[in-house]
């Protein structure tokens, strides 16, 4: 059975997906793309952006 230990969510106001999620040592890595006008603090540049985020282990992200 498998446990959440934490959620949380990224993100803006448009579409934004999640392709690939990897564990690393201090956290986590996540691929995926968005259309929003938004996410993690950054301004879009097209019509729709690729993103890798990198979180701690809380979930917070690791600018």
């Amino acid at each position: 059975m498998t446990s959440i230990i934490w959620q949380y969510t990224y993100g803006g106001s448009g579409d934004d997906y999640a392709e690939a999620v990897m564990e690393a040592s201090d956290g986590f890595i996540i691929a995926g793309g968005t259309t929003s006008p938004d996410i993690a603090d950054q301004t879009r540049t097209g019509t729709e952006d690729i993103y890798v985020l990198k979180v701690n282990k809380d979930g917070t992200l690791d600018l």
